[in-house]
């Protein structure tokens, strides 16, 4: 295994991730071998744990952080550019997309409208900002954050259901009240996705993504076996 140098047979234009499938995950999967990353399984086609291992081995090895095994924007760009290519769009299809490279600037995070949202409530808790420069750009995923205080700091527990809006028409709501559906469950900060979004900010304009949130019963105060208090975020790397 090295972290040599290799050619890509393909110019990669998307986003790719464990349950990933298509001709670019099999592009993918040839670079990391013919780079000296194993993939026991061979070019399936199919994006699973093993090339999620080999990529993060080739992350860390090329200086991407953080080296999770997710093929994103910062990832994809390396890459396309040790082959001459082109890193796309953000998010993924160009089509439909005005401008050039887009880029994001000034991302501002702030508290919502609802700073206290009650046991069995709903409120804006969070608002992301951010200015889109160069180009339009498509966001079709985002992972939320979420660290509690108190006695149980399991969002599951608290949580029924988030929902997403952008520029305040909703783009997602999700139940979140199931364990297994956390992209990370086991240690804080814990880690909801939301994919499959097809947002589109215009260059020039300054967006803005708002989390709201519907709670669970029996959630009001440390005795109930809830967190006080919630720090919510958004990875901006992998908008």
């Amino acid at each position: 295994m090295n972290g040599g140098s290799s050619s890509a047979s393909a110019t990669f234009t998307m986003d790719l991730t464990l349950g990933s499938s298509g001709a670019e995950v099999t592009a993918l999967q040839n670079w990391l071998i013919k780079g000296g990353y194993a993939i026991p399984a061979g070019a399936t086609g199919y994006f699973g744990a093993q090339t999620q291992t080999a990529l993060a081995a080739w992350q860390k090895a090329n200086g991407v952080t953080p080296a999770a095994g997710y093929f994103g924007p910062v990832t994809r760009a390396k890459v396309n550019a040790m082959a001459g290519g082109s890193t796309g769009s953000t998010g993924g299809s160009t089509s439909g997309l005005g401008g050039g490279e887009a880029s994001l600037e000034d991302f501002n995070a702030k508290s919502g409208d609802d700073d206290t949202v009650d046991e069995n409530g709903s409120g804006e808790v969070a608002i992301f900002e951010f200015d889109v420069e160069d180009g339009d750009v498509r966001v079709e995923r985002v992972d939320l954050s979420l660290i509690g205080t108190g006695d149980e700091q399991n969002p599951w527990d608290a949580f029924d259901t988030i929902t997403l809006k952008a520029d305040g028409k909703e783009i997602a709501s999700e139940d979140v009240s199931d364990e297994d559906e956390w992209l990370e469950n086991d240690t804080a900060p814990y880690v909801f996705r939301f994919s499959g979004l097809n947002y589109v900010a215009k260059e020039g304009e300054t967006a803005e993504i708002t989390v709201e949130v519907e709670t669970q019963n029996g959630i009001d105060g440390i005795s109930s076996g809830a967190a006080e208090s919630w720090t919510v975020s958004i990875e901006t790397d992998d908008l």
